[in-house]
Parts: structure tokens; sequence; C-alpha cells
């Protein structure tokens, strides 16, 4: 197989054998990235129109945290968790697309980004607060974000389509396999966000003429038919994904076209860096209280983000061949699944921080909230909504804050553990540790320890400055933790060399004294 054309040399092919162009193309192929039994092609960074894209996902972390910090009860988590899936499976089929395939620049996919674009916004604008999303009679912001998100699905198996009809550049079957594969993961989805879009534009559109009779029988009454279907859509579009591989693995049904694991690992760490700005965004916006627990909670925000922005990194593999999507296929599906829950365990985070500054404001001023009176800007509404409710106690938002910061804590460093052993292996790691595994046993004794501390201590402690200063705490010994089990390691590395020296020694020795020996006869002859 001839090996695949340069970037440069497809330009000026294409710029010899097309007649139309006009300073631009007009449309082009989209041309396989990489191929099977070939190394992998370094790439040192995303394009400009992939950073680009993910701007639009800083407004969705956002957004998304806007949820909880307006209901942090169980209910703002199934919102929370149903807007998620579905939208990052968005950024998910883009990142794997552009992995596999590149496409030089020409009208019709820049015309087709920009359409991508703006049913993205429309998407990420339509995310808002429980109360207006599960108001499907009264507001059409829940209709709107169905039908978003059902447009955004299918431009995405656009993508698959174009390459069904018209190809690409590369390995036709291959390719054509693909595509295939990836449409058919999408129908499913399509059809439940479908269902979702319908069911919501009756809701709403049904009660034309009737809306002021609807509102004062209906009033405060939820509906969550079209969100659970937004959930179901989001999880099967994964479940299907992994099902279908295996399905094809099992079967023995052919290869789908290769990914360029560096391109992946390099979008992933962006994305993460999103995940994590979306922290420190809440941080340092959150409404401002002149006092010293607000500075110890804020403080101790800023330190615990940037400690984990450093445990996440160092715990990547320096070798892309050394990443779960080079080990095995079941190896990069526990990685694609595990990634997602830690993400939204990153936005959760930042969304707990803000509630956290925003109670010392709360606890300061009860009066002041209480009559409506709040001069800390829009986000101190959420406190005020809460209090004045009648039959609502804030001590029950409170544990439900501390809960969702003990819970999103965990969730980071159960999921950096479990990806960490899904990239290295665990016979591999726990092989590692064979020479050395008492001290290894109570490192792993230590780190559960530490996760099931860092659960409980909601149950505990509610007030702000003590559970910031509590997760700094715990972030630091997680380091320390990951520091000794780094440290074990090299000794097992440093013993295993000294074990293959001798062995080499002990070869080469016999042989060193039969040549000696037989140097000697040949003397004494």
């Amino acid at each position: 197989m001839t090996s695949p054309k340069s970037l440069e040399e497809l330009q000026e092919e294409e710029h010899k054998n097309d007649p139309l162009f006009l300073g631009f193309f007009l449309y082009s192929k989209p041309n396989q990235r990489q191929r099977w039994g070939e190394p992998q092609a370094h790439l040192a960074h995303a394009d400009y129109d992939n950073l680009f894209f993910d701007l639009f996902y800083v407004a969705f972390a956002y957004q998304l945290s806007m949820i909880l910090r307006g209901s942090p009860t169980g209910r703002g988590l199934l919102y929370f968790f149903a807007c998620f899936y579905c939208v990052q499976a968005l950024w998910w089929d883009k990142t794997i697309y552009d992995s596999r395939f590149f496409v030089l620049p020409n009208l019709y996919h820049y015309l087709y980004s920009i359409l991508v674009l703006l049913v993205l916004a429309s998407a990420v604008v339509h995310i808002r607060p429980l109360d207006i999303l599960e108001n499907t009679n009264e507001d059409s912001t829940m209709f709107s974000l169905c039908l978003s998100l059902l447009l955004s699905q299918l431009l995405s198996m656009g993508r698959e389509m174009e390459l069904l009809l018209v190809g690409g550049a590369g390995d036709k079957e291959l390719i054509s396999s693909t595509a295939s594969f990836g449409a058919r993961s999408k129908i499913f989805p399509v059809l439940l966000i479908s269902a979702a879009t319908i069911y919501t534009g009756v809701q709403y559109f049904g009660n034309d003429g009737h809306r002021d009779l609807a509102s004062t029988t209906t009033k405060g009454s939820a509906d969550d038919t079209a969100i659970y279907l937004l959930l179901a859509a989001g999880l099967s579009s994964t479940a299907l994904f992994i099902a279908n591989i295996l399905y094809r693995r099992w079967r023995n049904i052919g290869r789908s076209i290769p990914i360029n694991v560096t391109f992946a690992i390099h979008r992933c760490g962006e994305w993460i860096l999103l995940m994590m700005g979306e922290t420190v965004l809440s941080l340092l916006i959150a409404p401002y209280h002149f006092s010293a627990g607000y500075y110890v909670t804020f403080v101790a925000g800023i330190f615990t983000i940037m400690m984990l922005e450093y445990t996440h990194f160092r715990s990547e593999p320096d070798d892309p061949d050394h990443h779960a999507w080079r080990r095995s296929v079941y190896a990069s599906f526990r990685f694609f699944s595990l990634f997602q829950i830690y993400s939204a365990a990153l936005i959760s985070l930042g969304a707990s921080y803000d509630l956290l500054l925003e109670e010392h404001s709360a606890d300061e001023n009860n009066k002041r909230w209480l009559f409506g009176e709040g001069e800390d800007g829009i986000l101190d509404s959420f406190f005020n909504r809460w209090l004045a409710s009648p039959g609502v106690d804030l001590q029950y938002y409170k544990q439900n804050i501390a809960h969702l910061f003990s819970g999103s804590l965990t969730v980071i460093f159960l999921c950096l553990d479990l990806i960490m052993m899904n990239h290295y292996g665990w016979k591999q790691r726990w092989h590692q540790c064979s020479r050395y595994r008492r001290r290894a046993i109570y490192l792993v004794i230590l780190r559960c320890i530490l996760l099931i501390a860092t659960a409980i201590m909601g149950f505990f402690v509610t007030t702000p400055w003590i559970l910031s200063m509590l997760g700094f705490a715990v972030v630091l010994l997680q380091i320390a933790a990951r520091l000794l089990f780094s440290t074990i390691k090299q000794q097992y590395e440093e013993a295993s060399q000294r074990e293959q020296n001798v062995k080499s020694a002990n070869h080469v020795e016999p042989i060193v004294e039969e040549v000696e020996s037989q140097e000697k006869e040949v003397q004494e002859r």
C-alpha cells in the first residue's frame, strides 16, 4: 500500500485538477489521516478551528454549572447529566472524526462548520436553570434546546453520510465501513431526541391560547419526560458506540479507520483544561464578600484546582503508545466512559465552589436576602430564591452543597485512579509492586481511606471555609500518595534492571570461561 500524501501534495494536486479553483476550493473530499501499520504521525497541536470550536464549550460548562447552582438536588443532577451527555457527544463525534480525517480548505466545509457552530450555540444558550427547563407548558426553552440538539445530531450524522455518498481519499472500503457504522450508531439517539422535541413542542404550542389558564392550574408542576428522553439519548449514544464496535470485533466484520492517537490525546487535554477553566471562572466571578471565611475558601479553591491540574497531567502517559487507546479496544472503551464521568465531576466541582462562596454572603446577610435587597449581582438570586420560597430550610441546601462538593472530589480522584490503571493495566501495576507488595498495599489502603473520608465529609461539615480547606488537604494527600507510589515503581524498575544485568553477566561468564579454556588448550598444544 502506498504511503499517504502530505497535505501540501494533496493541495497542489487538487489545485491542478480542479477547474473551478477560484482562490479557494468549492469542495474537497475528506482525507484519511492515519493508516494501519504506519507509525503514528505526530501533530504538535490542534488547529485553530478546533480551538475556536472549544470556546463554545467554555459557555457550555458554565451553563451546566448554572443548573447545579440553581438546584443542588437530585433533580438538578438529572438535568445536569442529561444536558452534559447530549452536548458532549457532539464534541466527541467531531474529535473522533478529526482524528481520522482532515479536509483541505474549501467553501462547502467552511459553510458546514459555520452551520454546526450556529446550532451548537443555540443548544448552549438554551441550557438554563432547572425551574425554566422543567416548565415545558409555559416556556419554550426546553423545546428550543431539544430542537437544537436534534439539528446538531443530524449535522453530525451528515459527516458520515458525506463519506458514504461521496467517499473520501484513502482506503475506500474502510472509509465506507466506518461511515456506515457511525451513521447507524446515531439513529437511536436521533429518534429519542426527536421524541423529546415533539413532546415539548406539543406541550408548549398545544397550550397556545390557554396559557394564562394553564399558568394558574399547573404552576409549580414539573414535567421531566423530555429530560429523561434526552438522558437516554446521551447514554445510548455511548452505549451503542461501544456495543457496535464489540459486535464487529466478535463477528470479525473488518476494521475501521484508525484514529491518530496523538491528535486525540491533545484534544482530550484541551477538553480537560476547558472543564477546569469553568472552576477557575466560578471562583473568580462568584459574589464577593469581605470576610476571612470568603478569602480562605477562595484561596483554597485556587490552590485545589492548580493541584488537580498538576495531578491530571502527571497521571497521563508520556508516550502515546502507552495510552489506553493503543493498548486494546476494551481499554479504550473504559477510558472513554471514565473520561465523561471525570469531565462532569470537574464541572460540578466548579459549581460547588461558587455555591460555597455565595454562602458567605447568605450567612452574613440573611435579612437582606429575605427582603430581596441583594447587591451582589445576578448570582445572588439562587439563595434569594431559596430563602424566599415557603417552607424552605436553608440548612437542607447547605447540606446538599456539601455533598456536591465532597462527591465531586471523590469522583474526580476515583476516575483519575481508574484511568491511570487503564493506561498501564491492572496486572502490570500489580506486578510492579510485587517486590514491594507490603508498601503498595499500605498505599492502596491509604488511598481508599482518603476516598471514603472525602465522600462522607459532607455529612459532618457544611461550613464553606472548612470544607474548602479539607478539600485542599485531601488533594495534597492524594498527590503525596501518588508520589510514594511512583517511588515504588522507580525502585521496581531499578531492581529489574539490576536483575537483568546480573542475568546477562551470568550468561556471558560461562562463555568467557569456555573461550579462555579453549585458548589455554591451544597454547598448550
